[in-house]
């Protein structure tokens, strides 16, 4: 007779199947508060039905679009400025996000604008504030990049500085000459007489 031994004792059953997902949606702008958390409520509890992890969801935000878009809406083209922002992210099978876009599709579609179904992680990627550590470092950047540009300017300065003392070519260490002493060479050649 065979055993079947579990190895997965006291730890709990991960479904290695389910993948994490986020809707972002625009809803049309004129949806009242109480209606609005109802179109959101209706989306979660379709999420919770098929069986779907809410791991996060943003507040909806009421906000100004970058460019006016278009809706047909019952054979009627629907122009907006504005829009509430609303996120939700998920974890699910992937074969039940058909029904999720379906869903977008038939259900909200008189009160969605336009929606994106990303697929993600589950890590938080909302940059919400800055951690302590990441501030320090800016502060550290900060101050390395004015020590770098006084560093810069110091070597700038010494430039200009040595630009009055002896040039010399690109090409070595042997010094340019200056006008006055290539004039000076050109008249004692012409005078043969011995450069100084």
């Amino acid at each position: 007779m065979s055993e079947i031994i579990d190895t997965n004792l006291g730890t709990p059953e991960v479904d290695l199947d389910k993948k994490v997902y986020e809707v972002s949606a625009l809803f049309v702008p004129e949806l009242e508060a109480t209606e609005l958390s109802q179109k959101l409520q209706s989306l979660k509890n379709k999420l919770t039905s098929l069986e779907s992890e809410i791991i996060s969801e943003g507040t909806p935000v009421h906000i100004k679009l970058a460019y006016t878009v278009e809706k047909h809406i019952n054979n009627k083209i629907r122009r907006s400025d504005y829009a509430h922002f609303y996120w939700v992210k998920f974890e699910t099978a992937p074969a039940n996000i058909k029904a999720v876009e379906t869903f977008l599709k038939l259900e909200l579609k008189e009160s969605v604008i336009r929606y994106l179904l990303v697929k993600t992680v589950r890590e938080n990627t909302v940059l919400t504030e800055l951690t302590e550590a990441r501030q320090a470092d800016i502060k550290n950047e900060e101050l390395i990049d004015e020590v770098l540009a006084s560093d810069l300017k110091s070597e700038v300065e010494a430039e200009k500085a040595d630009a009055g003392s002896t040039i010399t070519d690109l090409g070595g260490d042997v010094p340019l000459k200056t006008s006055e002493e290539i004039e000076a060479e050109i008249m004692a050649a012409e005078s043969n007489e011995p450069v100084k």
